[in-house]
């Protein structure tokens, strides 16, 4: 069983906390015992619960610790109600920050109105601690009901996503996301109904941002992928964390079954997609593709908010309860949507030949079975058969002989490809099929084309030339069987994208771009991207004449949709402030901040994010380079301030000795207070000096008052220069004078001309006729100071050790003091043997009053900074 410590390791700002004893009733010392801790009486032994009040909440038990706090289930005496207390650890509670963060937490739980989020009830200070009194949520966790289960099941699942997701979306209503969903932070009550809790490390996103946080505090398993990557956050990042409590309540499993560290790590993990269906079948579809969609690495491809999360749960839910036979047909219509596009794939074998010389009226009916990019082919069937046999015979002789069914099926599930954004996957196939001895012309230039449109795509203009170069010199390039018109149109755009230099706008200006010169087009503009060309590339794009498309050119529509993001990012290369130098790291912080979110917001990889991220590089160094010259800067600024100060304390010191030397230490005490210093070296310098003439204007006012009080009859050496006098009685004292009788002559003596020897006398006279605990420990530490001006050390130890270790603020102050007067004497005994005998000083702690008058030596020496001897203590 444990003790707390001892009162001299208790942190002396605290205020002294005590807790008596339920056996023996005694007192004890607790403030340095964690809030709720058992302990041992150390009078008896006795086990006792310590710090159990906090104002009118009495603690009962303990809940769960955290990281900075924790949580106990409380009384309130007031209304006579059970909560839940969070309490900040001591240590955070002295901590600034924490305590915003704690009162953050406070004000913004509270801000949320919904019966699925915890209330809060109260905020406060108590004992040295902050707490949060809120909602006692009883029931469990869905971490512990994992613990206990290892999954839940489906319906019950979808109830509490429905609730949770209620919950979360009034606290997206008034401007927060929550940052840290997890089944521990969602809470089960006995009736069984969802609550949201620890809103610790939410933030507030005003305008679909957030603002910002410097800290990575998240949970492995659910924490999005933008939040490692350093993105901003929305809630769209709380939408993946919820989905990946889903995923592990209906799975058993979290999502990823990393114990990895590294933020690297997990970030390429995280950006793998995983389907729930794949470790979790018996999951209903309709569930599987809420959950899926929520987990999509890619935060534009979620939902977008939570009334369609919330709508789509519902519809969920509403279909497991449906009958068993229903689920098994609904999975009997997908099974034959899929091989219904196995007979599309098989059948339009030529269709693709047709399309790439442009003669696909079927495209358009293609179309309709790309499914959010994907080679889908729904519902072709006979249709696009017969749509295939027309094509075939309105196409020229010579072509159709050499259609290649197997060709045309690879060139469709290439586009397919590319479509769905697989831009690597659409390179090889079209590359392959290029390559392939077996692929006629045109189709082997068109898939030429194709794959540099890809390669571009993925930021890789160096391979776009290669495929080009490659295409050109294939032996059947520019066979002769092939339209002349296409032949000069594949020999100019190859040319054109295989130039060093940028497409210029000249080149495009008459070009019709509504059939396969709006495909040369946007070949022209993605090259001009590559340049840094982003205004003329986006306006290149644009040319593309979507209104009047040819239909057998159909295709460009969706090829024209691939390049939106584009467009998107040249307004935002365009809006980049300037790449100023600066000279301020606060400025150059702001054009960092601006460049990385617009990094972050580009769509595209390839030149523009590579243009950002070297200035991003150029400016974070020369944002090192002027914060390490600014800190500089301030070193030296505060050197000089320090100095000036210290020079300051040295020259005020001769003042207070002399105002000592005539025991005026009133006026000294009032001259220390009256200093204004701003550095803590200073300040500490001048607070020993504070306090030792402090105590000794105590030390005459009391000696003072105990003279009147008790008069006086004995020997006194009344002056230096006099011989001690016998029969001497103080028949009044003032601060200025002593008025004495001796034999039957009263005259006045004055306390300046008195020796220090004879004030210490009278003190210590004194002392024996003062009774109360309390006075005497005043008369002791005022004698304590004085003999420390004098420089009677021994004298003044023996008065300081009298006084009791309880009072802390003076036995702090004692020792300080005493530690600096020892590194002073020591460091005038070196001087003095480095004088070889020379007298530097005239009493013990001379060396704490320079007396040299207004010619205090500077205290710089050389170009080392400050005078060490000026720090020989901290105090």
């Amino acid at each position: 069983m444990m003790t707390c410590p001892p009162p001299d390791e208790i942190n002396a700002e605290l205020d002294a906390d005590f807790n008596a004893c339920p056996h023996c009733q005694a007192e004890v010392e607790v403030s340095a015992c964690a809030p709720f801790e058992k302990i041992a009486c150390p009078e008896c032994g006795g086990a006792m619960r310590v710090r159990v009040q906090f104002d009118h909440y009495v603690i009962k038990k303990q809940l769960g610790v955290g990281g900075m706090s924790h949580v106990f289930e409380a009384l309130d005496t007031t209304l006579d109600r059970r909560v839940a207390l969070k309490i900040l650890n001591r240590e955070n509670s002295a901590d600034e920050s924490r305590i915003k963060q704690f009162e953050r937490e406070a004000t913004l739980t509270a801000s949320v109105s919904n019966p699925n989020v915890v209330r809060v009830f109260g905020v406060g200070i108590a004992n040295g601690n902050f707490y949060i009194a809120m909602e006692l949520v009883e029931g469990y966790s869905l971490e512990e009901r994992l613990h206990e289960k290892g999954k839940i099941e489906e319906q019950r699942v979808l109830d509490l996503a429905i609730e949770s997701v209620d919950g979360l979306r009034a606290a997206s209503r008034v401007g927060l996301i929550h940052r840290d969903i997890k089944p521990g932070n969602i809470l089960v009550t006995n009736d069984g109904h969802a609550k949201i809790v620890d809103f610790g490390l939410a933030l507030i996103f005003e305008g679909g941002e957030t603002e910002a946080d410097e800290e990575m505090w998240a949970t492995p398993y659910y924490v999005p992928p933008e939040k490692l990557a350093g993105a901003t956050e929305d809630i769209r990042s709380d939408l993946y964390s919820f989905g990946a409590t889903l995923f592990h309540l209906l799975a058993g499993q979290p999502m990823y079954n990393t114990s990895s560290n590294s933020i690297e790590e997990l970030l390429q993990v995280k950006q793998q997609s995983v389907k729930l269906g794949a470790v979790a079948p018996m999951v209903s579809s309709a569930t599987q593709q809420v959950v899926d969609r929520l987990v999509m690495p890619d935060p534009d491809q979620r939902y977008a908010d939570y009334d369609a999360l919330y709508d789509e749960l519902c519809a969920a839910r509403d279909s497991l309860r449906s009958s068993a036979e229903a689920a098994v047909a609904t999975k009997g219509v997908a099974k034959g949507k899929v091989q219904k596009k196995n007979t599309a794939l098989k059948v339009v074998g030529g269709l693709a030949v047709l399309g790439a010389v442009g003669g696909v009226v079927a495209w358009q009916m293609l179309q309709t079975a790309i499914d959010d990019g994907k080679a889908a082919l729904v519902e072709a069937g006979n249709e696009v058969v017969e749509a295939v046999n027309e094509e075939i015979e309105a196409a020229s002789s010579g072509f159709e002989e050499r259609a290649n069914a197997d060709a045309g099926t690879r060139f469709i599930e290439a586009r397919a490809s590319l479509l769905a954004g697989d831009y690597d996957k659409a390179a090889d196939e079209f590359q392959s099929l290029m390559n392939d001895s077996a692929t006629s012309q045109p189709m082997a230039n068109w898939a030429g084309l194709n794959a540099a449109f890809a390669h571009y795509l993925l930021g890789q203009p160096g391979k776009a030339r290669i495929v080009l170069a490659e295409m050109r010199a294939h032996p059947k390039f520019d066979d002769l069987l092939m339209d002349e018109d296409l032949r000069t149109y594949f020999e100019r755009v190859s040319s054109t994208v295989l130039t060093k230099w940028p497409v210029a706008e000249n080149v495009v200006a008459d070009l019709p771009t509504n059939g396969e010169w709006g495909f040369a087009v946007m070949l022209y503009g993605l090259k001009n991207w590559e340049h840094g060309r982003f205004q003329l590339a986006s306006e290149m794009i644009g040319k593309v004449d979507l209104d009047n498309v040819e239909q057998r050119y159909e295709w460009l529509r969706d090829y024209r949709g691939l390049l939106n993001n584009y467009i998107y990012d040249a307004k935002t290369m365009l809006n980049l402030p300037l790449d100023e130098t600066g000279t301020v790291s606060s400025d150059v912080d702001v054009t960092i901040g601006v460049l990385q979110r617009a990094h972050d917001e580009l769509k595209m990889e390839g030149r523009a994010k590579d243009m950002v991220a070297a200035r991003l590089e150029r400016l974070r160094s020369l944002k090192v380079e002027l914060e390490e010259a600014e800190r500089r800067e301030v070193e030296r600024e505060q050197r000089e301030l320090i100095r000036n100060e210290m020079i300051k304390v040295a020259k005020l010191r001769p003042q207070l000795k002399k105002l000592g030397e005539s025991y005026q230490f009133r006026e000294a005490a009032a001259l220390a207070r009256s200093t204004k210093l701003e550095t803590s070296e200073a300040k500490s310098e001048m607070k020993n000096t504070s306090f030792l003439y402090q105590g000794c204007e105590q030390f005459i006012d009391l000696l003072i008052q105990d003279l009147n009080e008790h008069s006086f009859r004995g020997s006194l050496k009344l002056t230096e220069r006099s011989a001690e006098m016998r029969g001497v009685t103080v028949v009044k004292a003032t601060s200025a004078s002593l008025a004495v009788r001796r034999g039957g002559a009263v005259f006045t003596q004055k306390v300046e001309e008195m020796p220090q020897e004879t004030l210490v006398k009278l003190a210590e006279w004194a002392l024996e006729q003062t009774k109360g605990a309390d006075a005497r420990q005043a008369r002791f530490k005022a004698l304590a100071a004085f003999c420390v001006f004098t420089g009677d050390l021994e004298r003044g130890d023996s008065a300081a050790s009298e006084v009791s270790m309880l009072d802390r603020e003076f036995t702090n102050a004692w020792k300080s003091l005493r530690r600096r007067v020892d590194k002073a004497n020591a460091k005038a005994a070196e001087q003095a043997e480095l004088m070889e005998g020379a007298s530097s000083s005239r009493g013990g702690s001379d060396s704490l009053f320079d007396d040299s008058g207004n010619d205090a030596p500077d205290p710089l020496e050389g170009d080392s900074g400050l005078d060490e001897s000026l720090f020989d203590d901290p105090f």
